[in-house]
């Protein structure tokens, strides 16, 4: 992800990643919280908010930025870039450990991202938040 090898909980949740981290032990009974909370809303009452949230979502651009990001990703898998190609070699001749550190020295390969991303350009913009009883963004439904 953009150069970042090993994310953590703490920092996946800073990142937007992940609605809310759980103390290690307890993420089945939290789980299971969240299950109890949704199995009580009224199924069509649920069907027609998610349909709601979903043309927001559209409204936003959503589609456009899901098949924006797969021909990005496309671009960058698919084909492959020429730095990922040279990251690969050097993993094949030198091993992952000088391919790393030839992706963090250089900076290459989010440069290419960049590059394709500034080809695509995706807006993005804040309506706002579904978090509106303190929760961390998880919106509560019914």
């Amino acid at each position: 992800m953009l150069g970042l090898d090993n994310v953590g909980a703490r920092q996946a949740e800073a990142l937007g990643l992940v609605n809310r981290v759980v103390p290690e032990g307890t993420h089945l009974h939290e789980a299971r919280k969240v299950a109890r909370q949704l199995a009580r809303i009224d199924q069509p009452l649920m069907s027609q908010t998610k349909l709601a949230i979903n043309r927001a979502y559209s409204i936003m651009g959503l589609e456009q930025a899901l098949e924006a990001g797969l021909e990005i990703d496309t671009l960058i898998e698919g084909e492959g870039m020429p730095t990922k190609q040279e990251f690969l070699a050097i993993v094949r001749d030198q091993g992952l450990r000088a391919a790393l550190a030839w992706r963090d020295r250089e900076g290459v390969i989010n440069e290419g991202l960049f590059r394709i991303a500034d080809e695509h350009p995706v807006r993005f913009e804040s309506t706002g938040t579904l978090d509106d009883d303190g929760d961390g963004g998880v919106p509560e439904i019914g």
